[in-house]
């Protein structure tokens, strides 16, 4: 999160200036590479955002980045200590979720695949990362549906979990983008897009949905 253009270009120099990254690309701004071969990006959100929650990079604008769900995700994020006394601030899982359906929207076309297993990923499993203990406290009747499928539970108490970082217009944006996806007489590009077997992705979509409809709750 930076307050201006400037803000974030003092950034892109100190780590440049640094010695352990370098700039392959003049047209990727964001992209830098470390001595050891890896790429880091970097991508401002905040300041730089504009109404709709995108930003156009300078000095042309002609490239667009979508940012939603940046804020909220450094909202709700979780701080890992590091060993010598450092400390990072991470994504939860729930605003990764987020993170990658703005990407699947950003990039289904030119990028096919490239986000849906993620997503999928993160709706499978959510449950298994340690959250039994909270869906049995806080939502029972996930575990009490008489078509109980784990993976489509899971999916859900992602999707309520979820619904406790976003305001009505942010649960209302994610929708829109879901909801067609959960027709299983629609398109169904998202679930085509995981590889998993189309009926369950879809129905893995709708319980997300189905979760992010659901009441607030304060959260845990």
């Amino acid at each position: 999160m930076v307050r201006d253009w400037a803000t974030f270009e003092a950034l892109r120099q100190a780590l440049l200036a640094g010695g352990a990254f370098e700039a392959r690309f003049k047209d990727a701004t964001h992209k830098l590479w470390h001595r050891s071969g890896r790429p880091l990006d970097i991508v401002p959100f905040g300041g730089v955002e504009r109404p709709n929650r995108t930003l156009a990079w300078p000095p042309s604008e002609q490239t667009v980045f979508d940012c939603f769900g940046m804020q909220e995700a450094m909202r709700s994020g979780h701080e890992v200590r590091l060993p010598g006394g450092g400390s990072l601030l991470v994504a939860s899982l729930p605003a990764l979720a987020l993170l990658k359906v703005t990407a699947w929207q950003d990039r289904k076309f030119t990028h096919p695949g490239r986000d849906a297993g993620d997503l999928m990923l993160y709706l499978r499993h959510y449950l298994d990362c340690d959250r039994y203990d909270h869906a049995a406290r806080y939502y029972p009747d996930l575990f009490e549906a008489p078509d109980y499928v784990h993976e489509v539970a899971s999916a859900r108490l992602l999707g309520r979990d979820l619904r406790q970082l976003l305001d009505e217009a942010a649960a209302e944006r994610v929708l829109q983008i879901l909801q067609p996806e959960a027709d299983e007489e629609g398109q169904r590009l998202l679930a085509q897009q995981s590889r998993l077997d189309t009926g369950l992705a879809v129905a893995m979509i709708a319980g997300l949905c189905e979760g992010l409809r659901h009441l607030r709750r304060p959260k845990p």
